[in-house]
């Protein structure tokens, strides 16, 4: 904790666990390489590491705790394993393996609108704290729980919630004083995977090679990648897609 000067660190096979505030205010770290040992890292771990960049999650990890990577502004995302059976990314933030919680979105995040899929159902302690260049965000009616601390640090003046009318959501950003709209935006273009702002067969054919593992996530943006709004990515949203 504290160590100003570290720049980067490989943690040992050995190691199994990362505990509270372990590389807390390392602000010179930018890359570290976590082993397949690892199994457990604790509330605040790398929190205002604020020249890390991006950082990849083994297979072996079960527990992440809460604000992980709160104050990483320079974090531009969050890779996992896909052998991971408690987490996973898409598109660089991370959400438990089932999809029903989002945990974090990078605070260094470039996009400045996201959507999030119809399968969360909450959202987590400093998710989304100081994406400072967040100007909307889709929040569906299925999300039931958001931490009070999860938009801490968001520009109330930029950031627009786009929400159900009556939902959960609504009556949260409400309460937090934030921009709230009943209307999908123009930035939300759902199937539009090669972020061209329309939806074609170029689209369909792209994402039918991501399902089918001919190419990586690292080519797309598949941010409004899940059409059918079911949770998952698959061949179901290619078919949506080309209907």
């Amino acid at each position: 904790e504290g160590c100003s000067s570290l720049t980067s660190i490989n943690i040992p096979d050995s190691v199994t666990s990362i505990y509270n505030g372990t590389f807390e205010r390392c602000s010179s770290l930018t890359s570290i390489s976590i082993p397949d040992s690892v199994t457990y890292i604790d509330y605040y771990a790398f929190r205002e590491c604020s020249n890390l960049t991006s950082i990849s999650i083994p297979d072996s990890v079960t527990f992440i705790g809460g604000s992980v990577f709160e104050g990483c502004t320079s974090l531009k995302e969050i890779n996992v394993d896909i052998a991971n059976n408690s987490f996973c990314s898409v598109n660089g933030i991370l959400y438990t393996k089932n999809m029903k919680k989002l945990i974090c979105c990078p605070g260094g995040y470039s996009s400045t609108s996201i959507s999030i899929p119809n399968s969360v159902t909450s959202i987590g302690r400093s998710a989304f704290e100081g994406c400072s260049s967040l100007t909307s965000i889709s929040i569906p009616d299925s999300v039931t729980s958001i931490h009070g601390y999860a938009f801490e640090g968001c520009s109330k003046d930029k950031l627009t919630f786009y929400v159900e009318s009556g939902s959960y959501a609504e009556t949260w950003a409400k309460n937090k004083d934030f921009k709230t709209s009943n209307e999908i935006p123009d930035a939300f273009v759902f199937g539009d995977v090669n972020g061209d702002k329309t939806v074609d067969t170029v689209d369909c054919t792209l994402l039918l090679k991501y399902v089918s593992g001919l190419i990586s996530e690292s080519n797309l943006d598949l941010t409004y990648a899940d059409v059918n709004k079911d949770g998952n990515i698959d061949l179901l949203d290619a078919i949506a897609i080309a209907n």
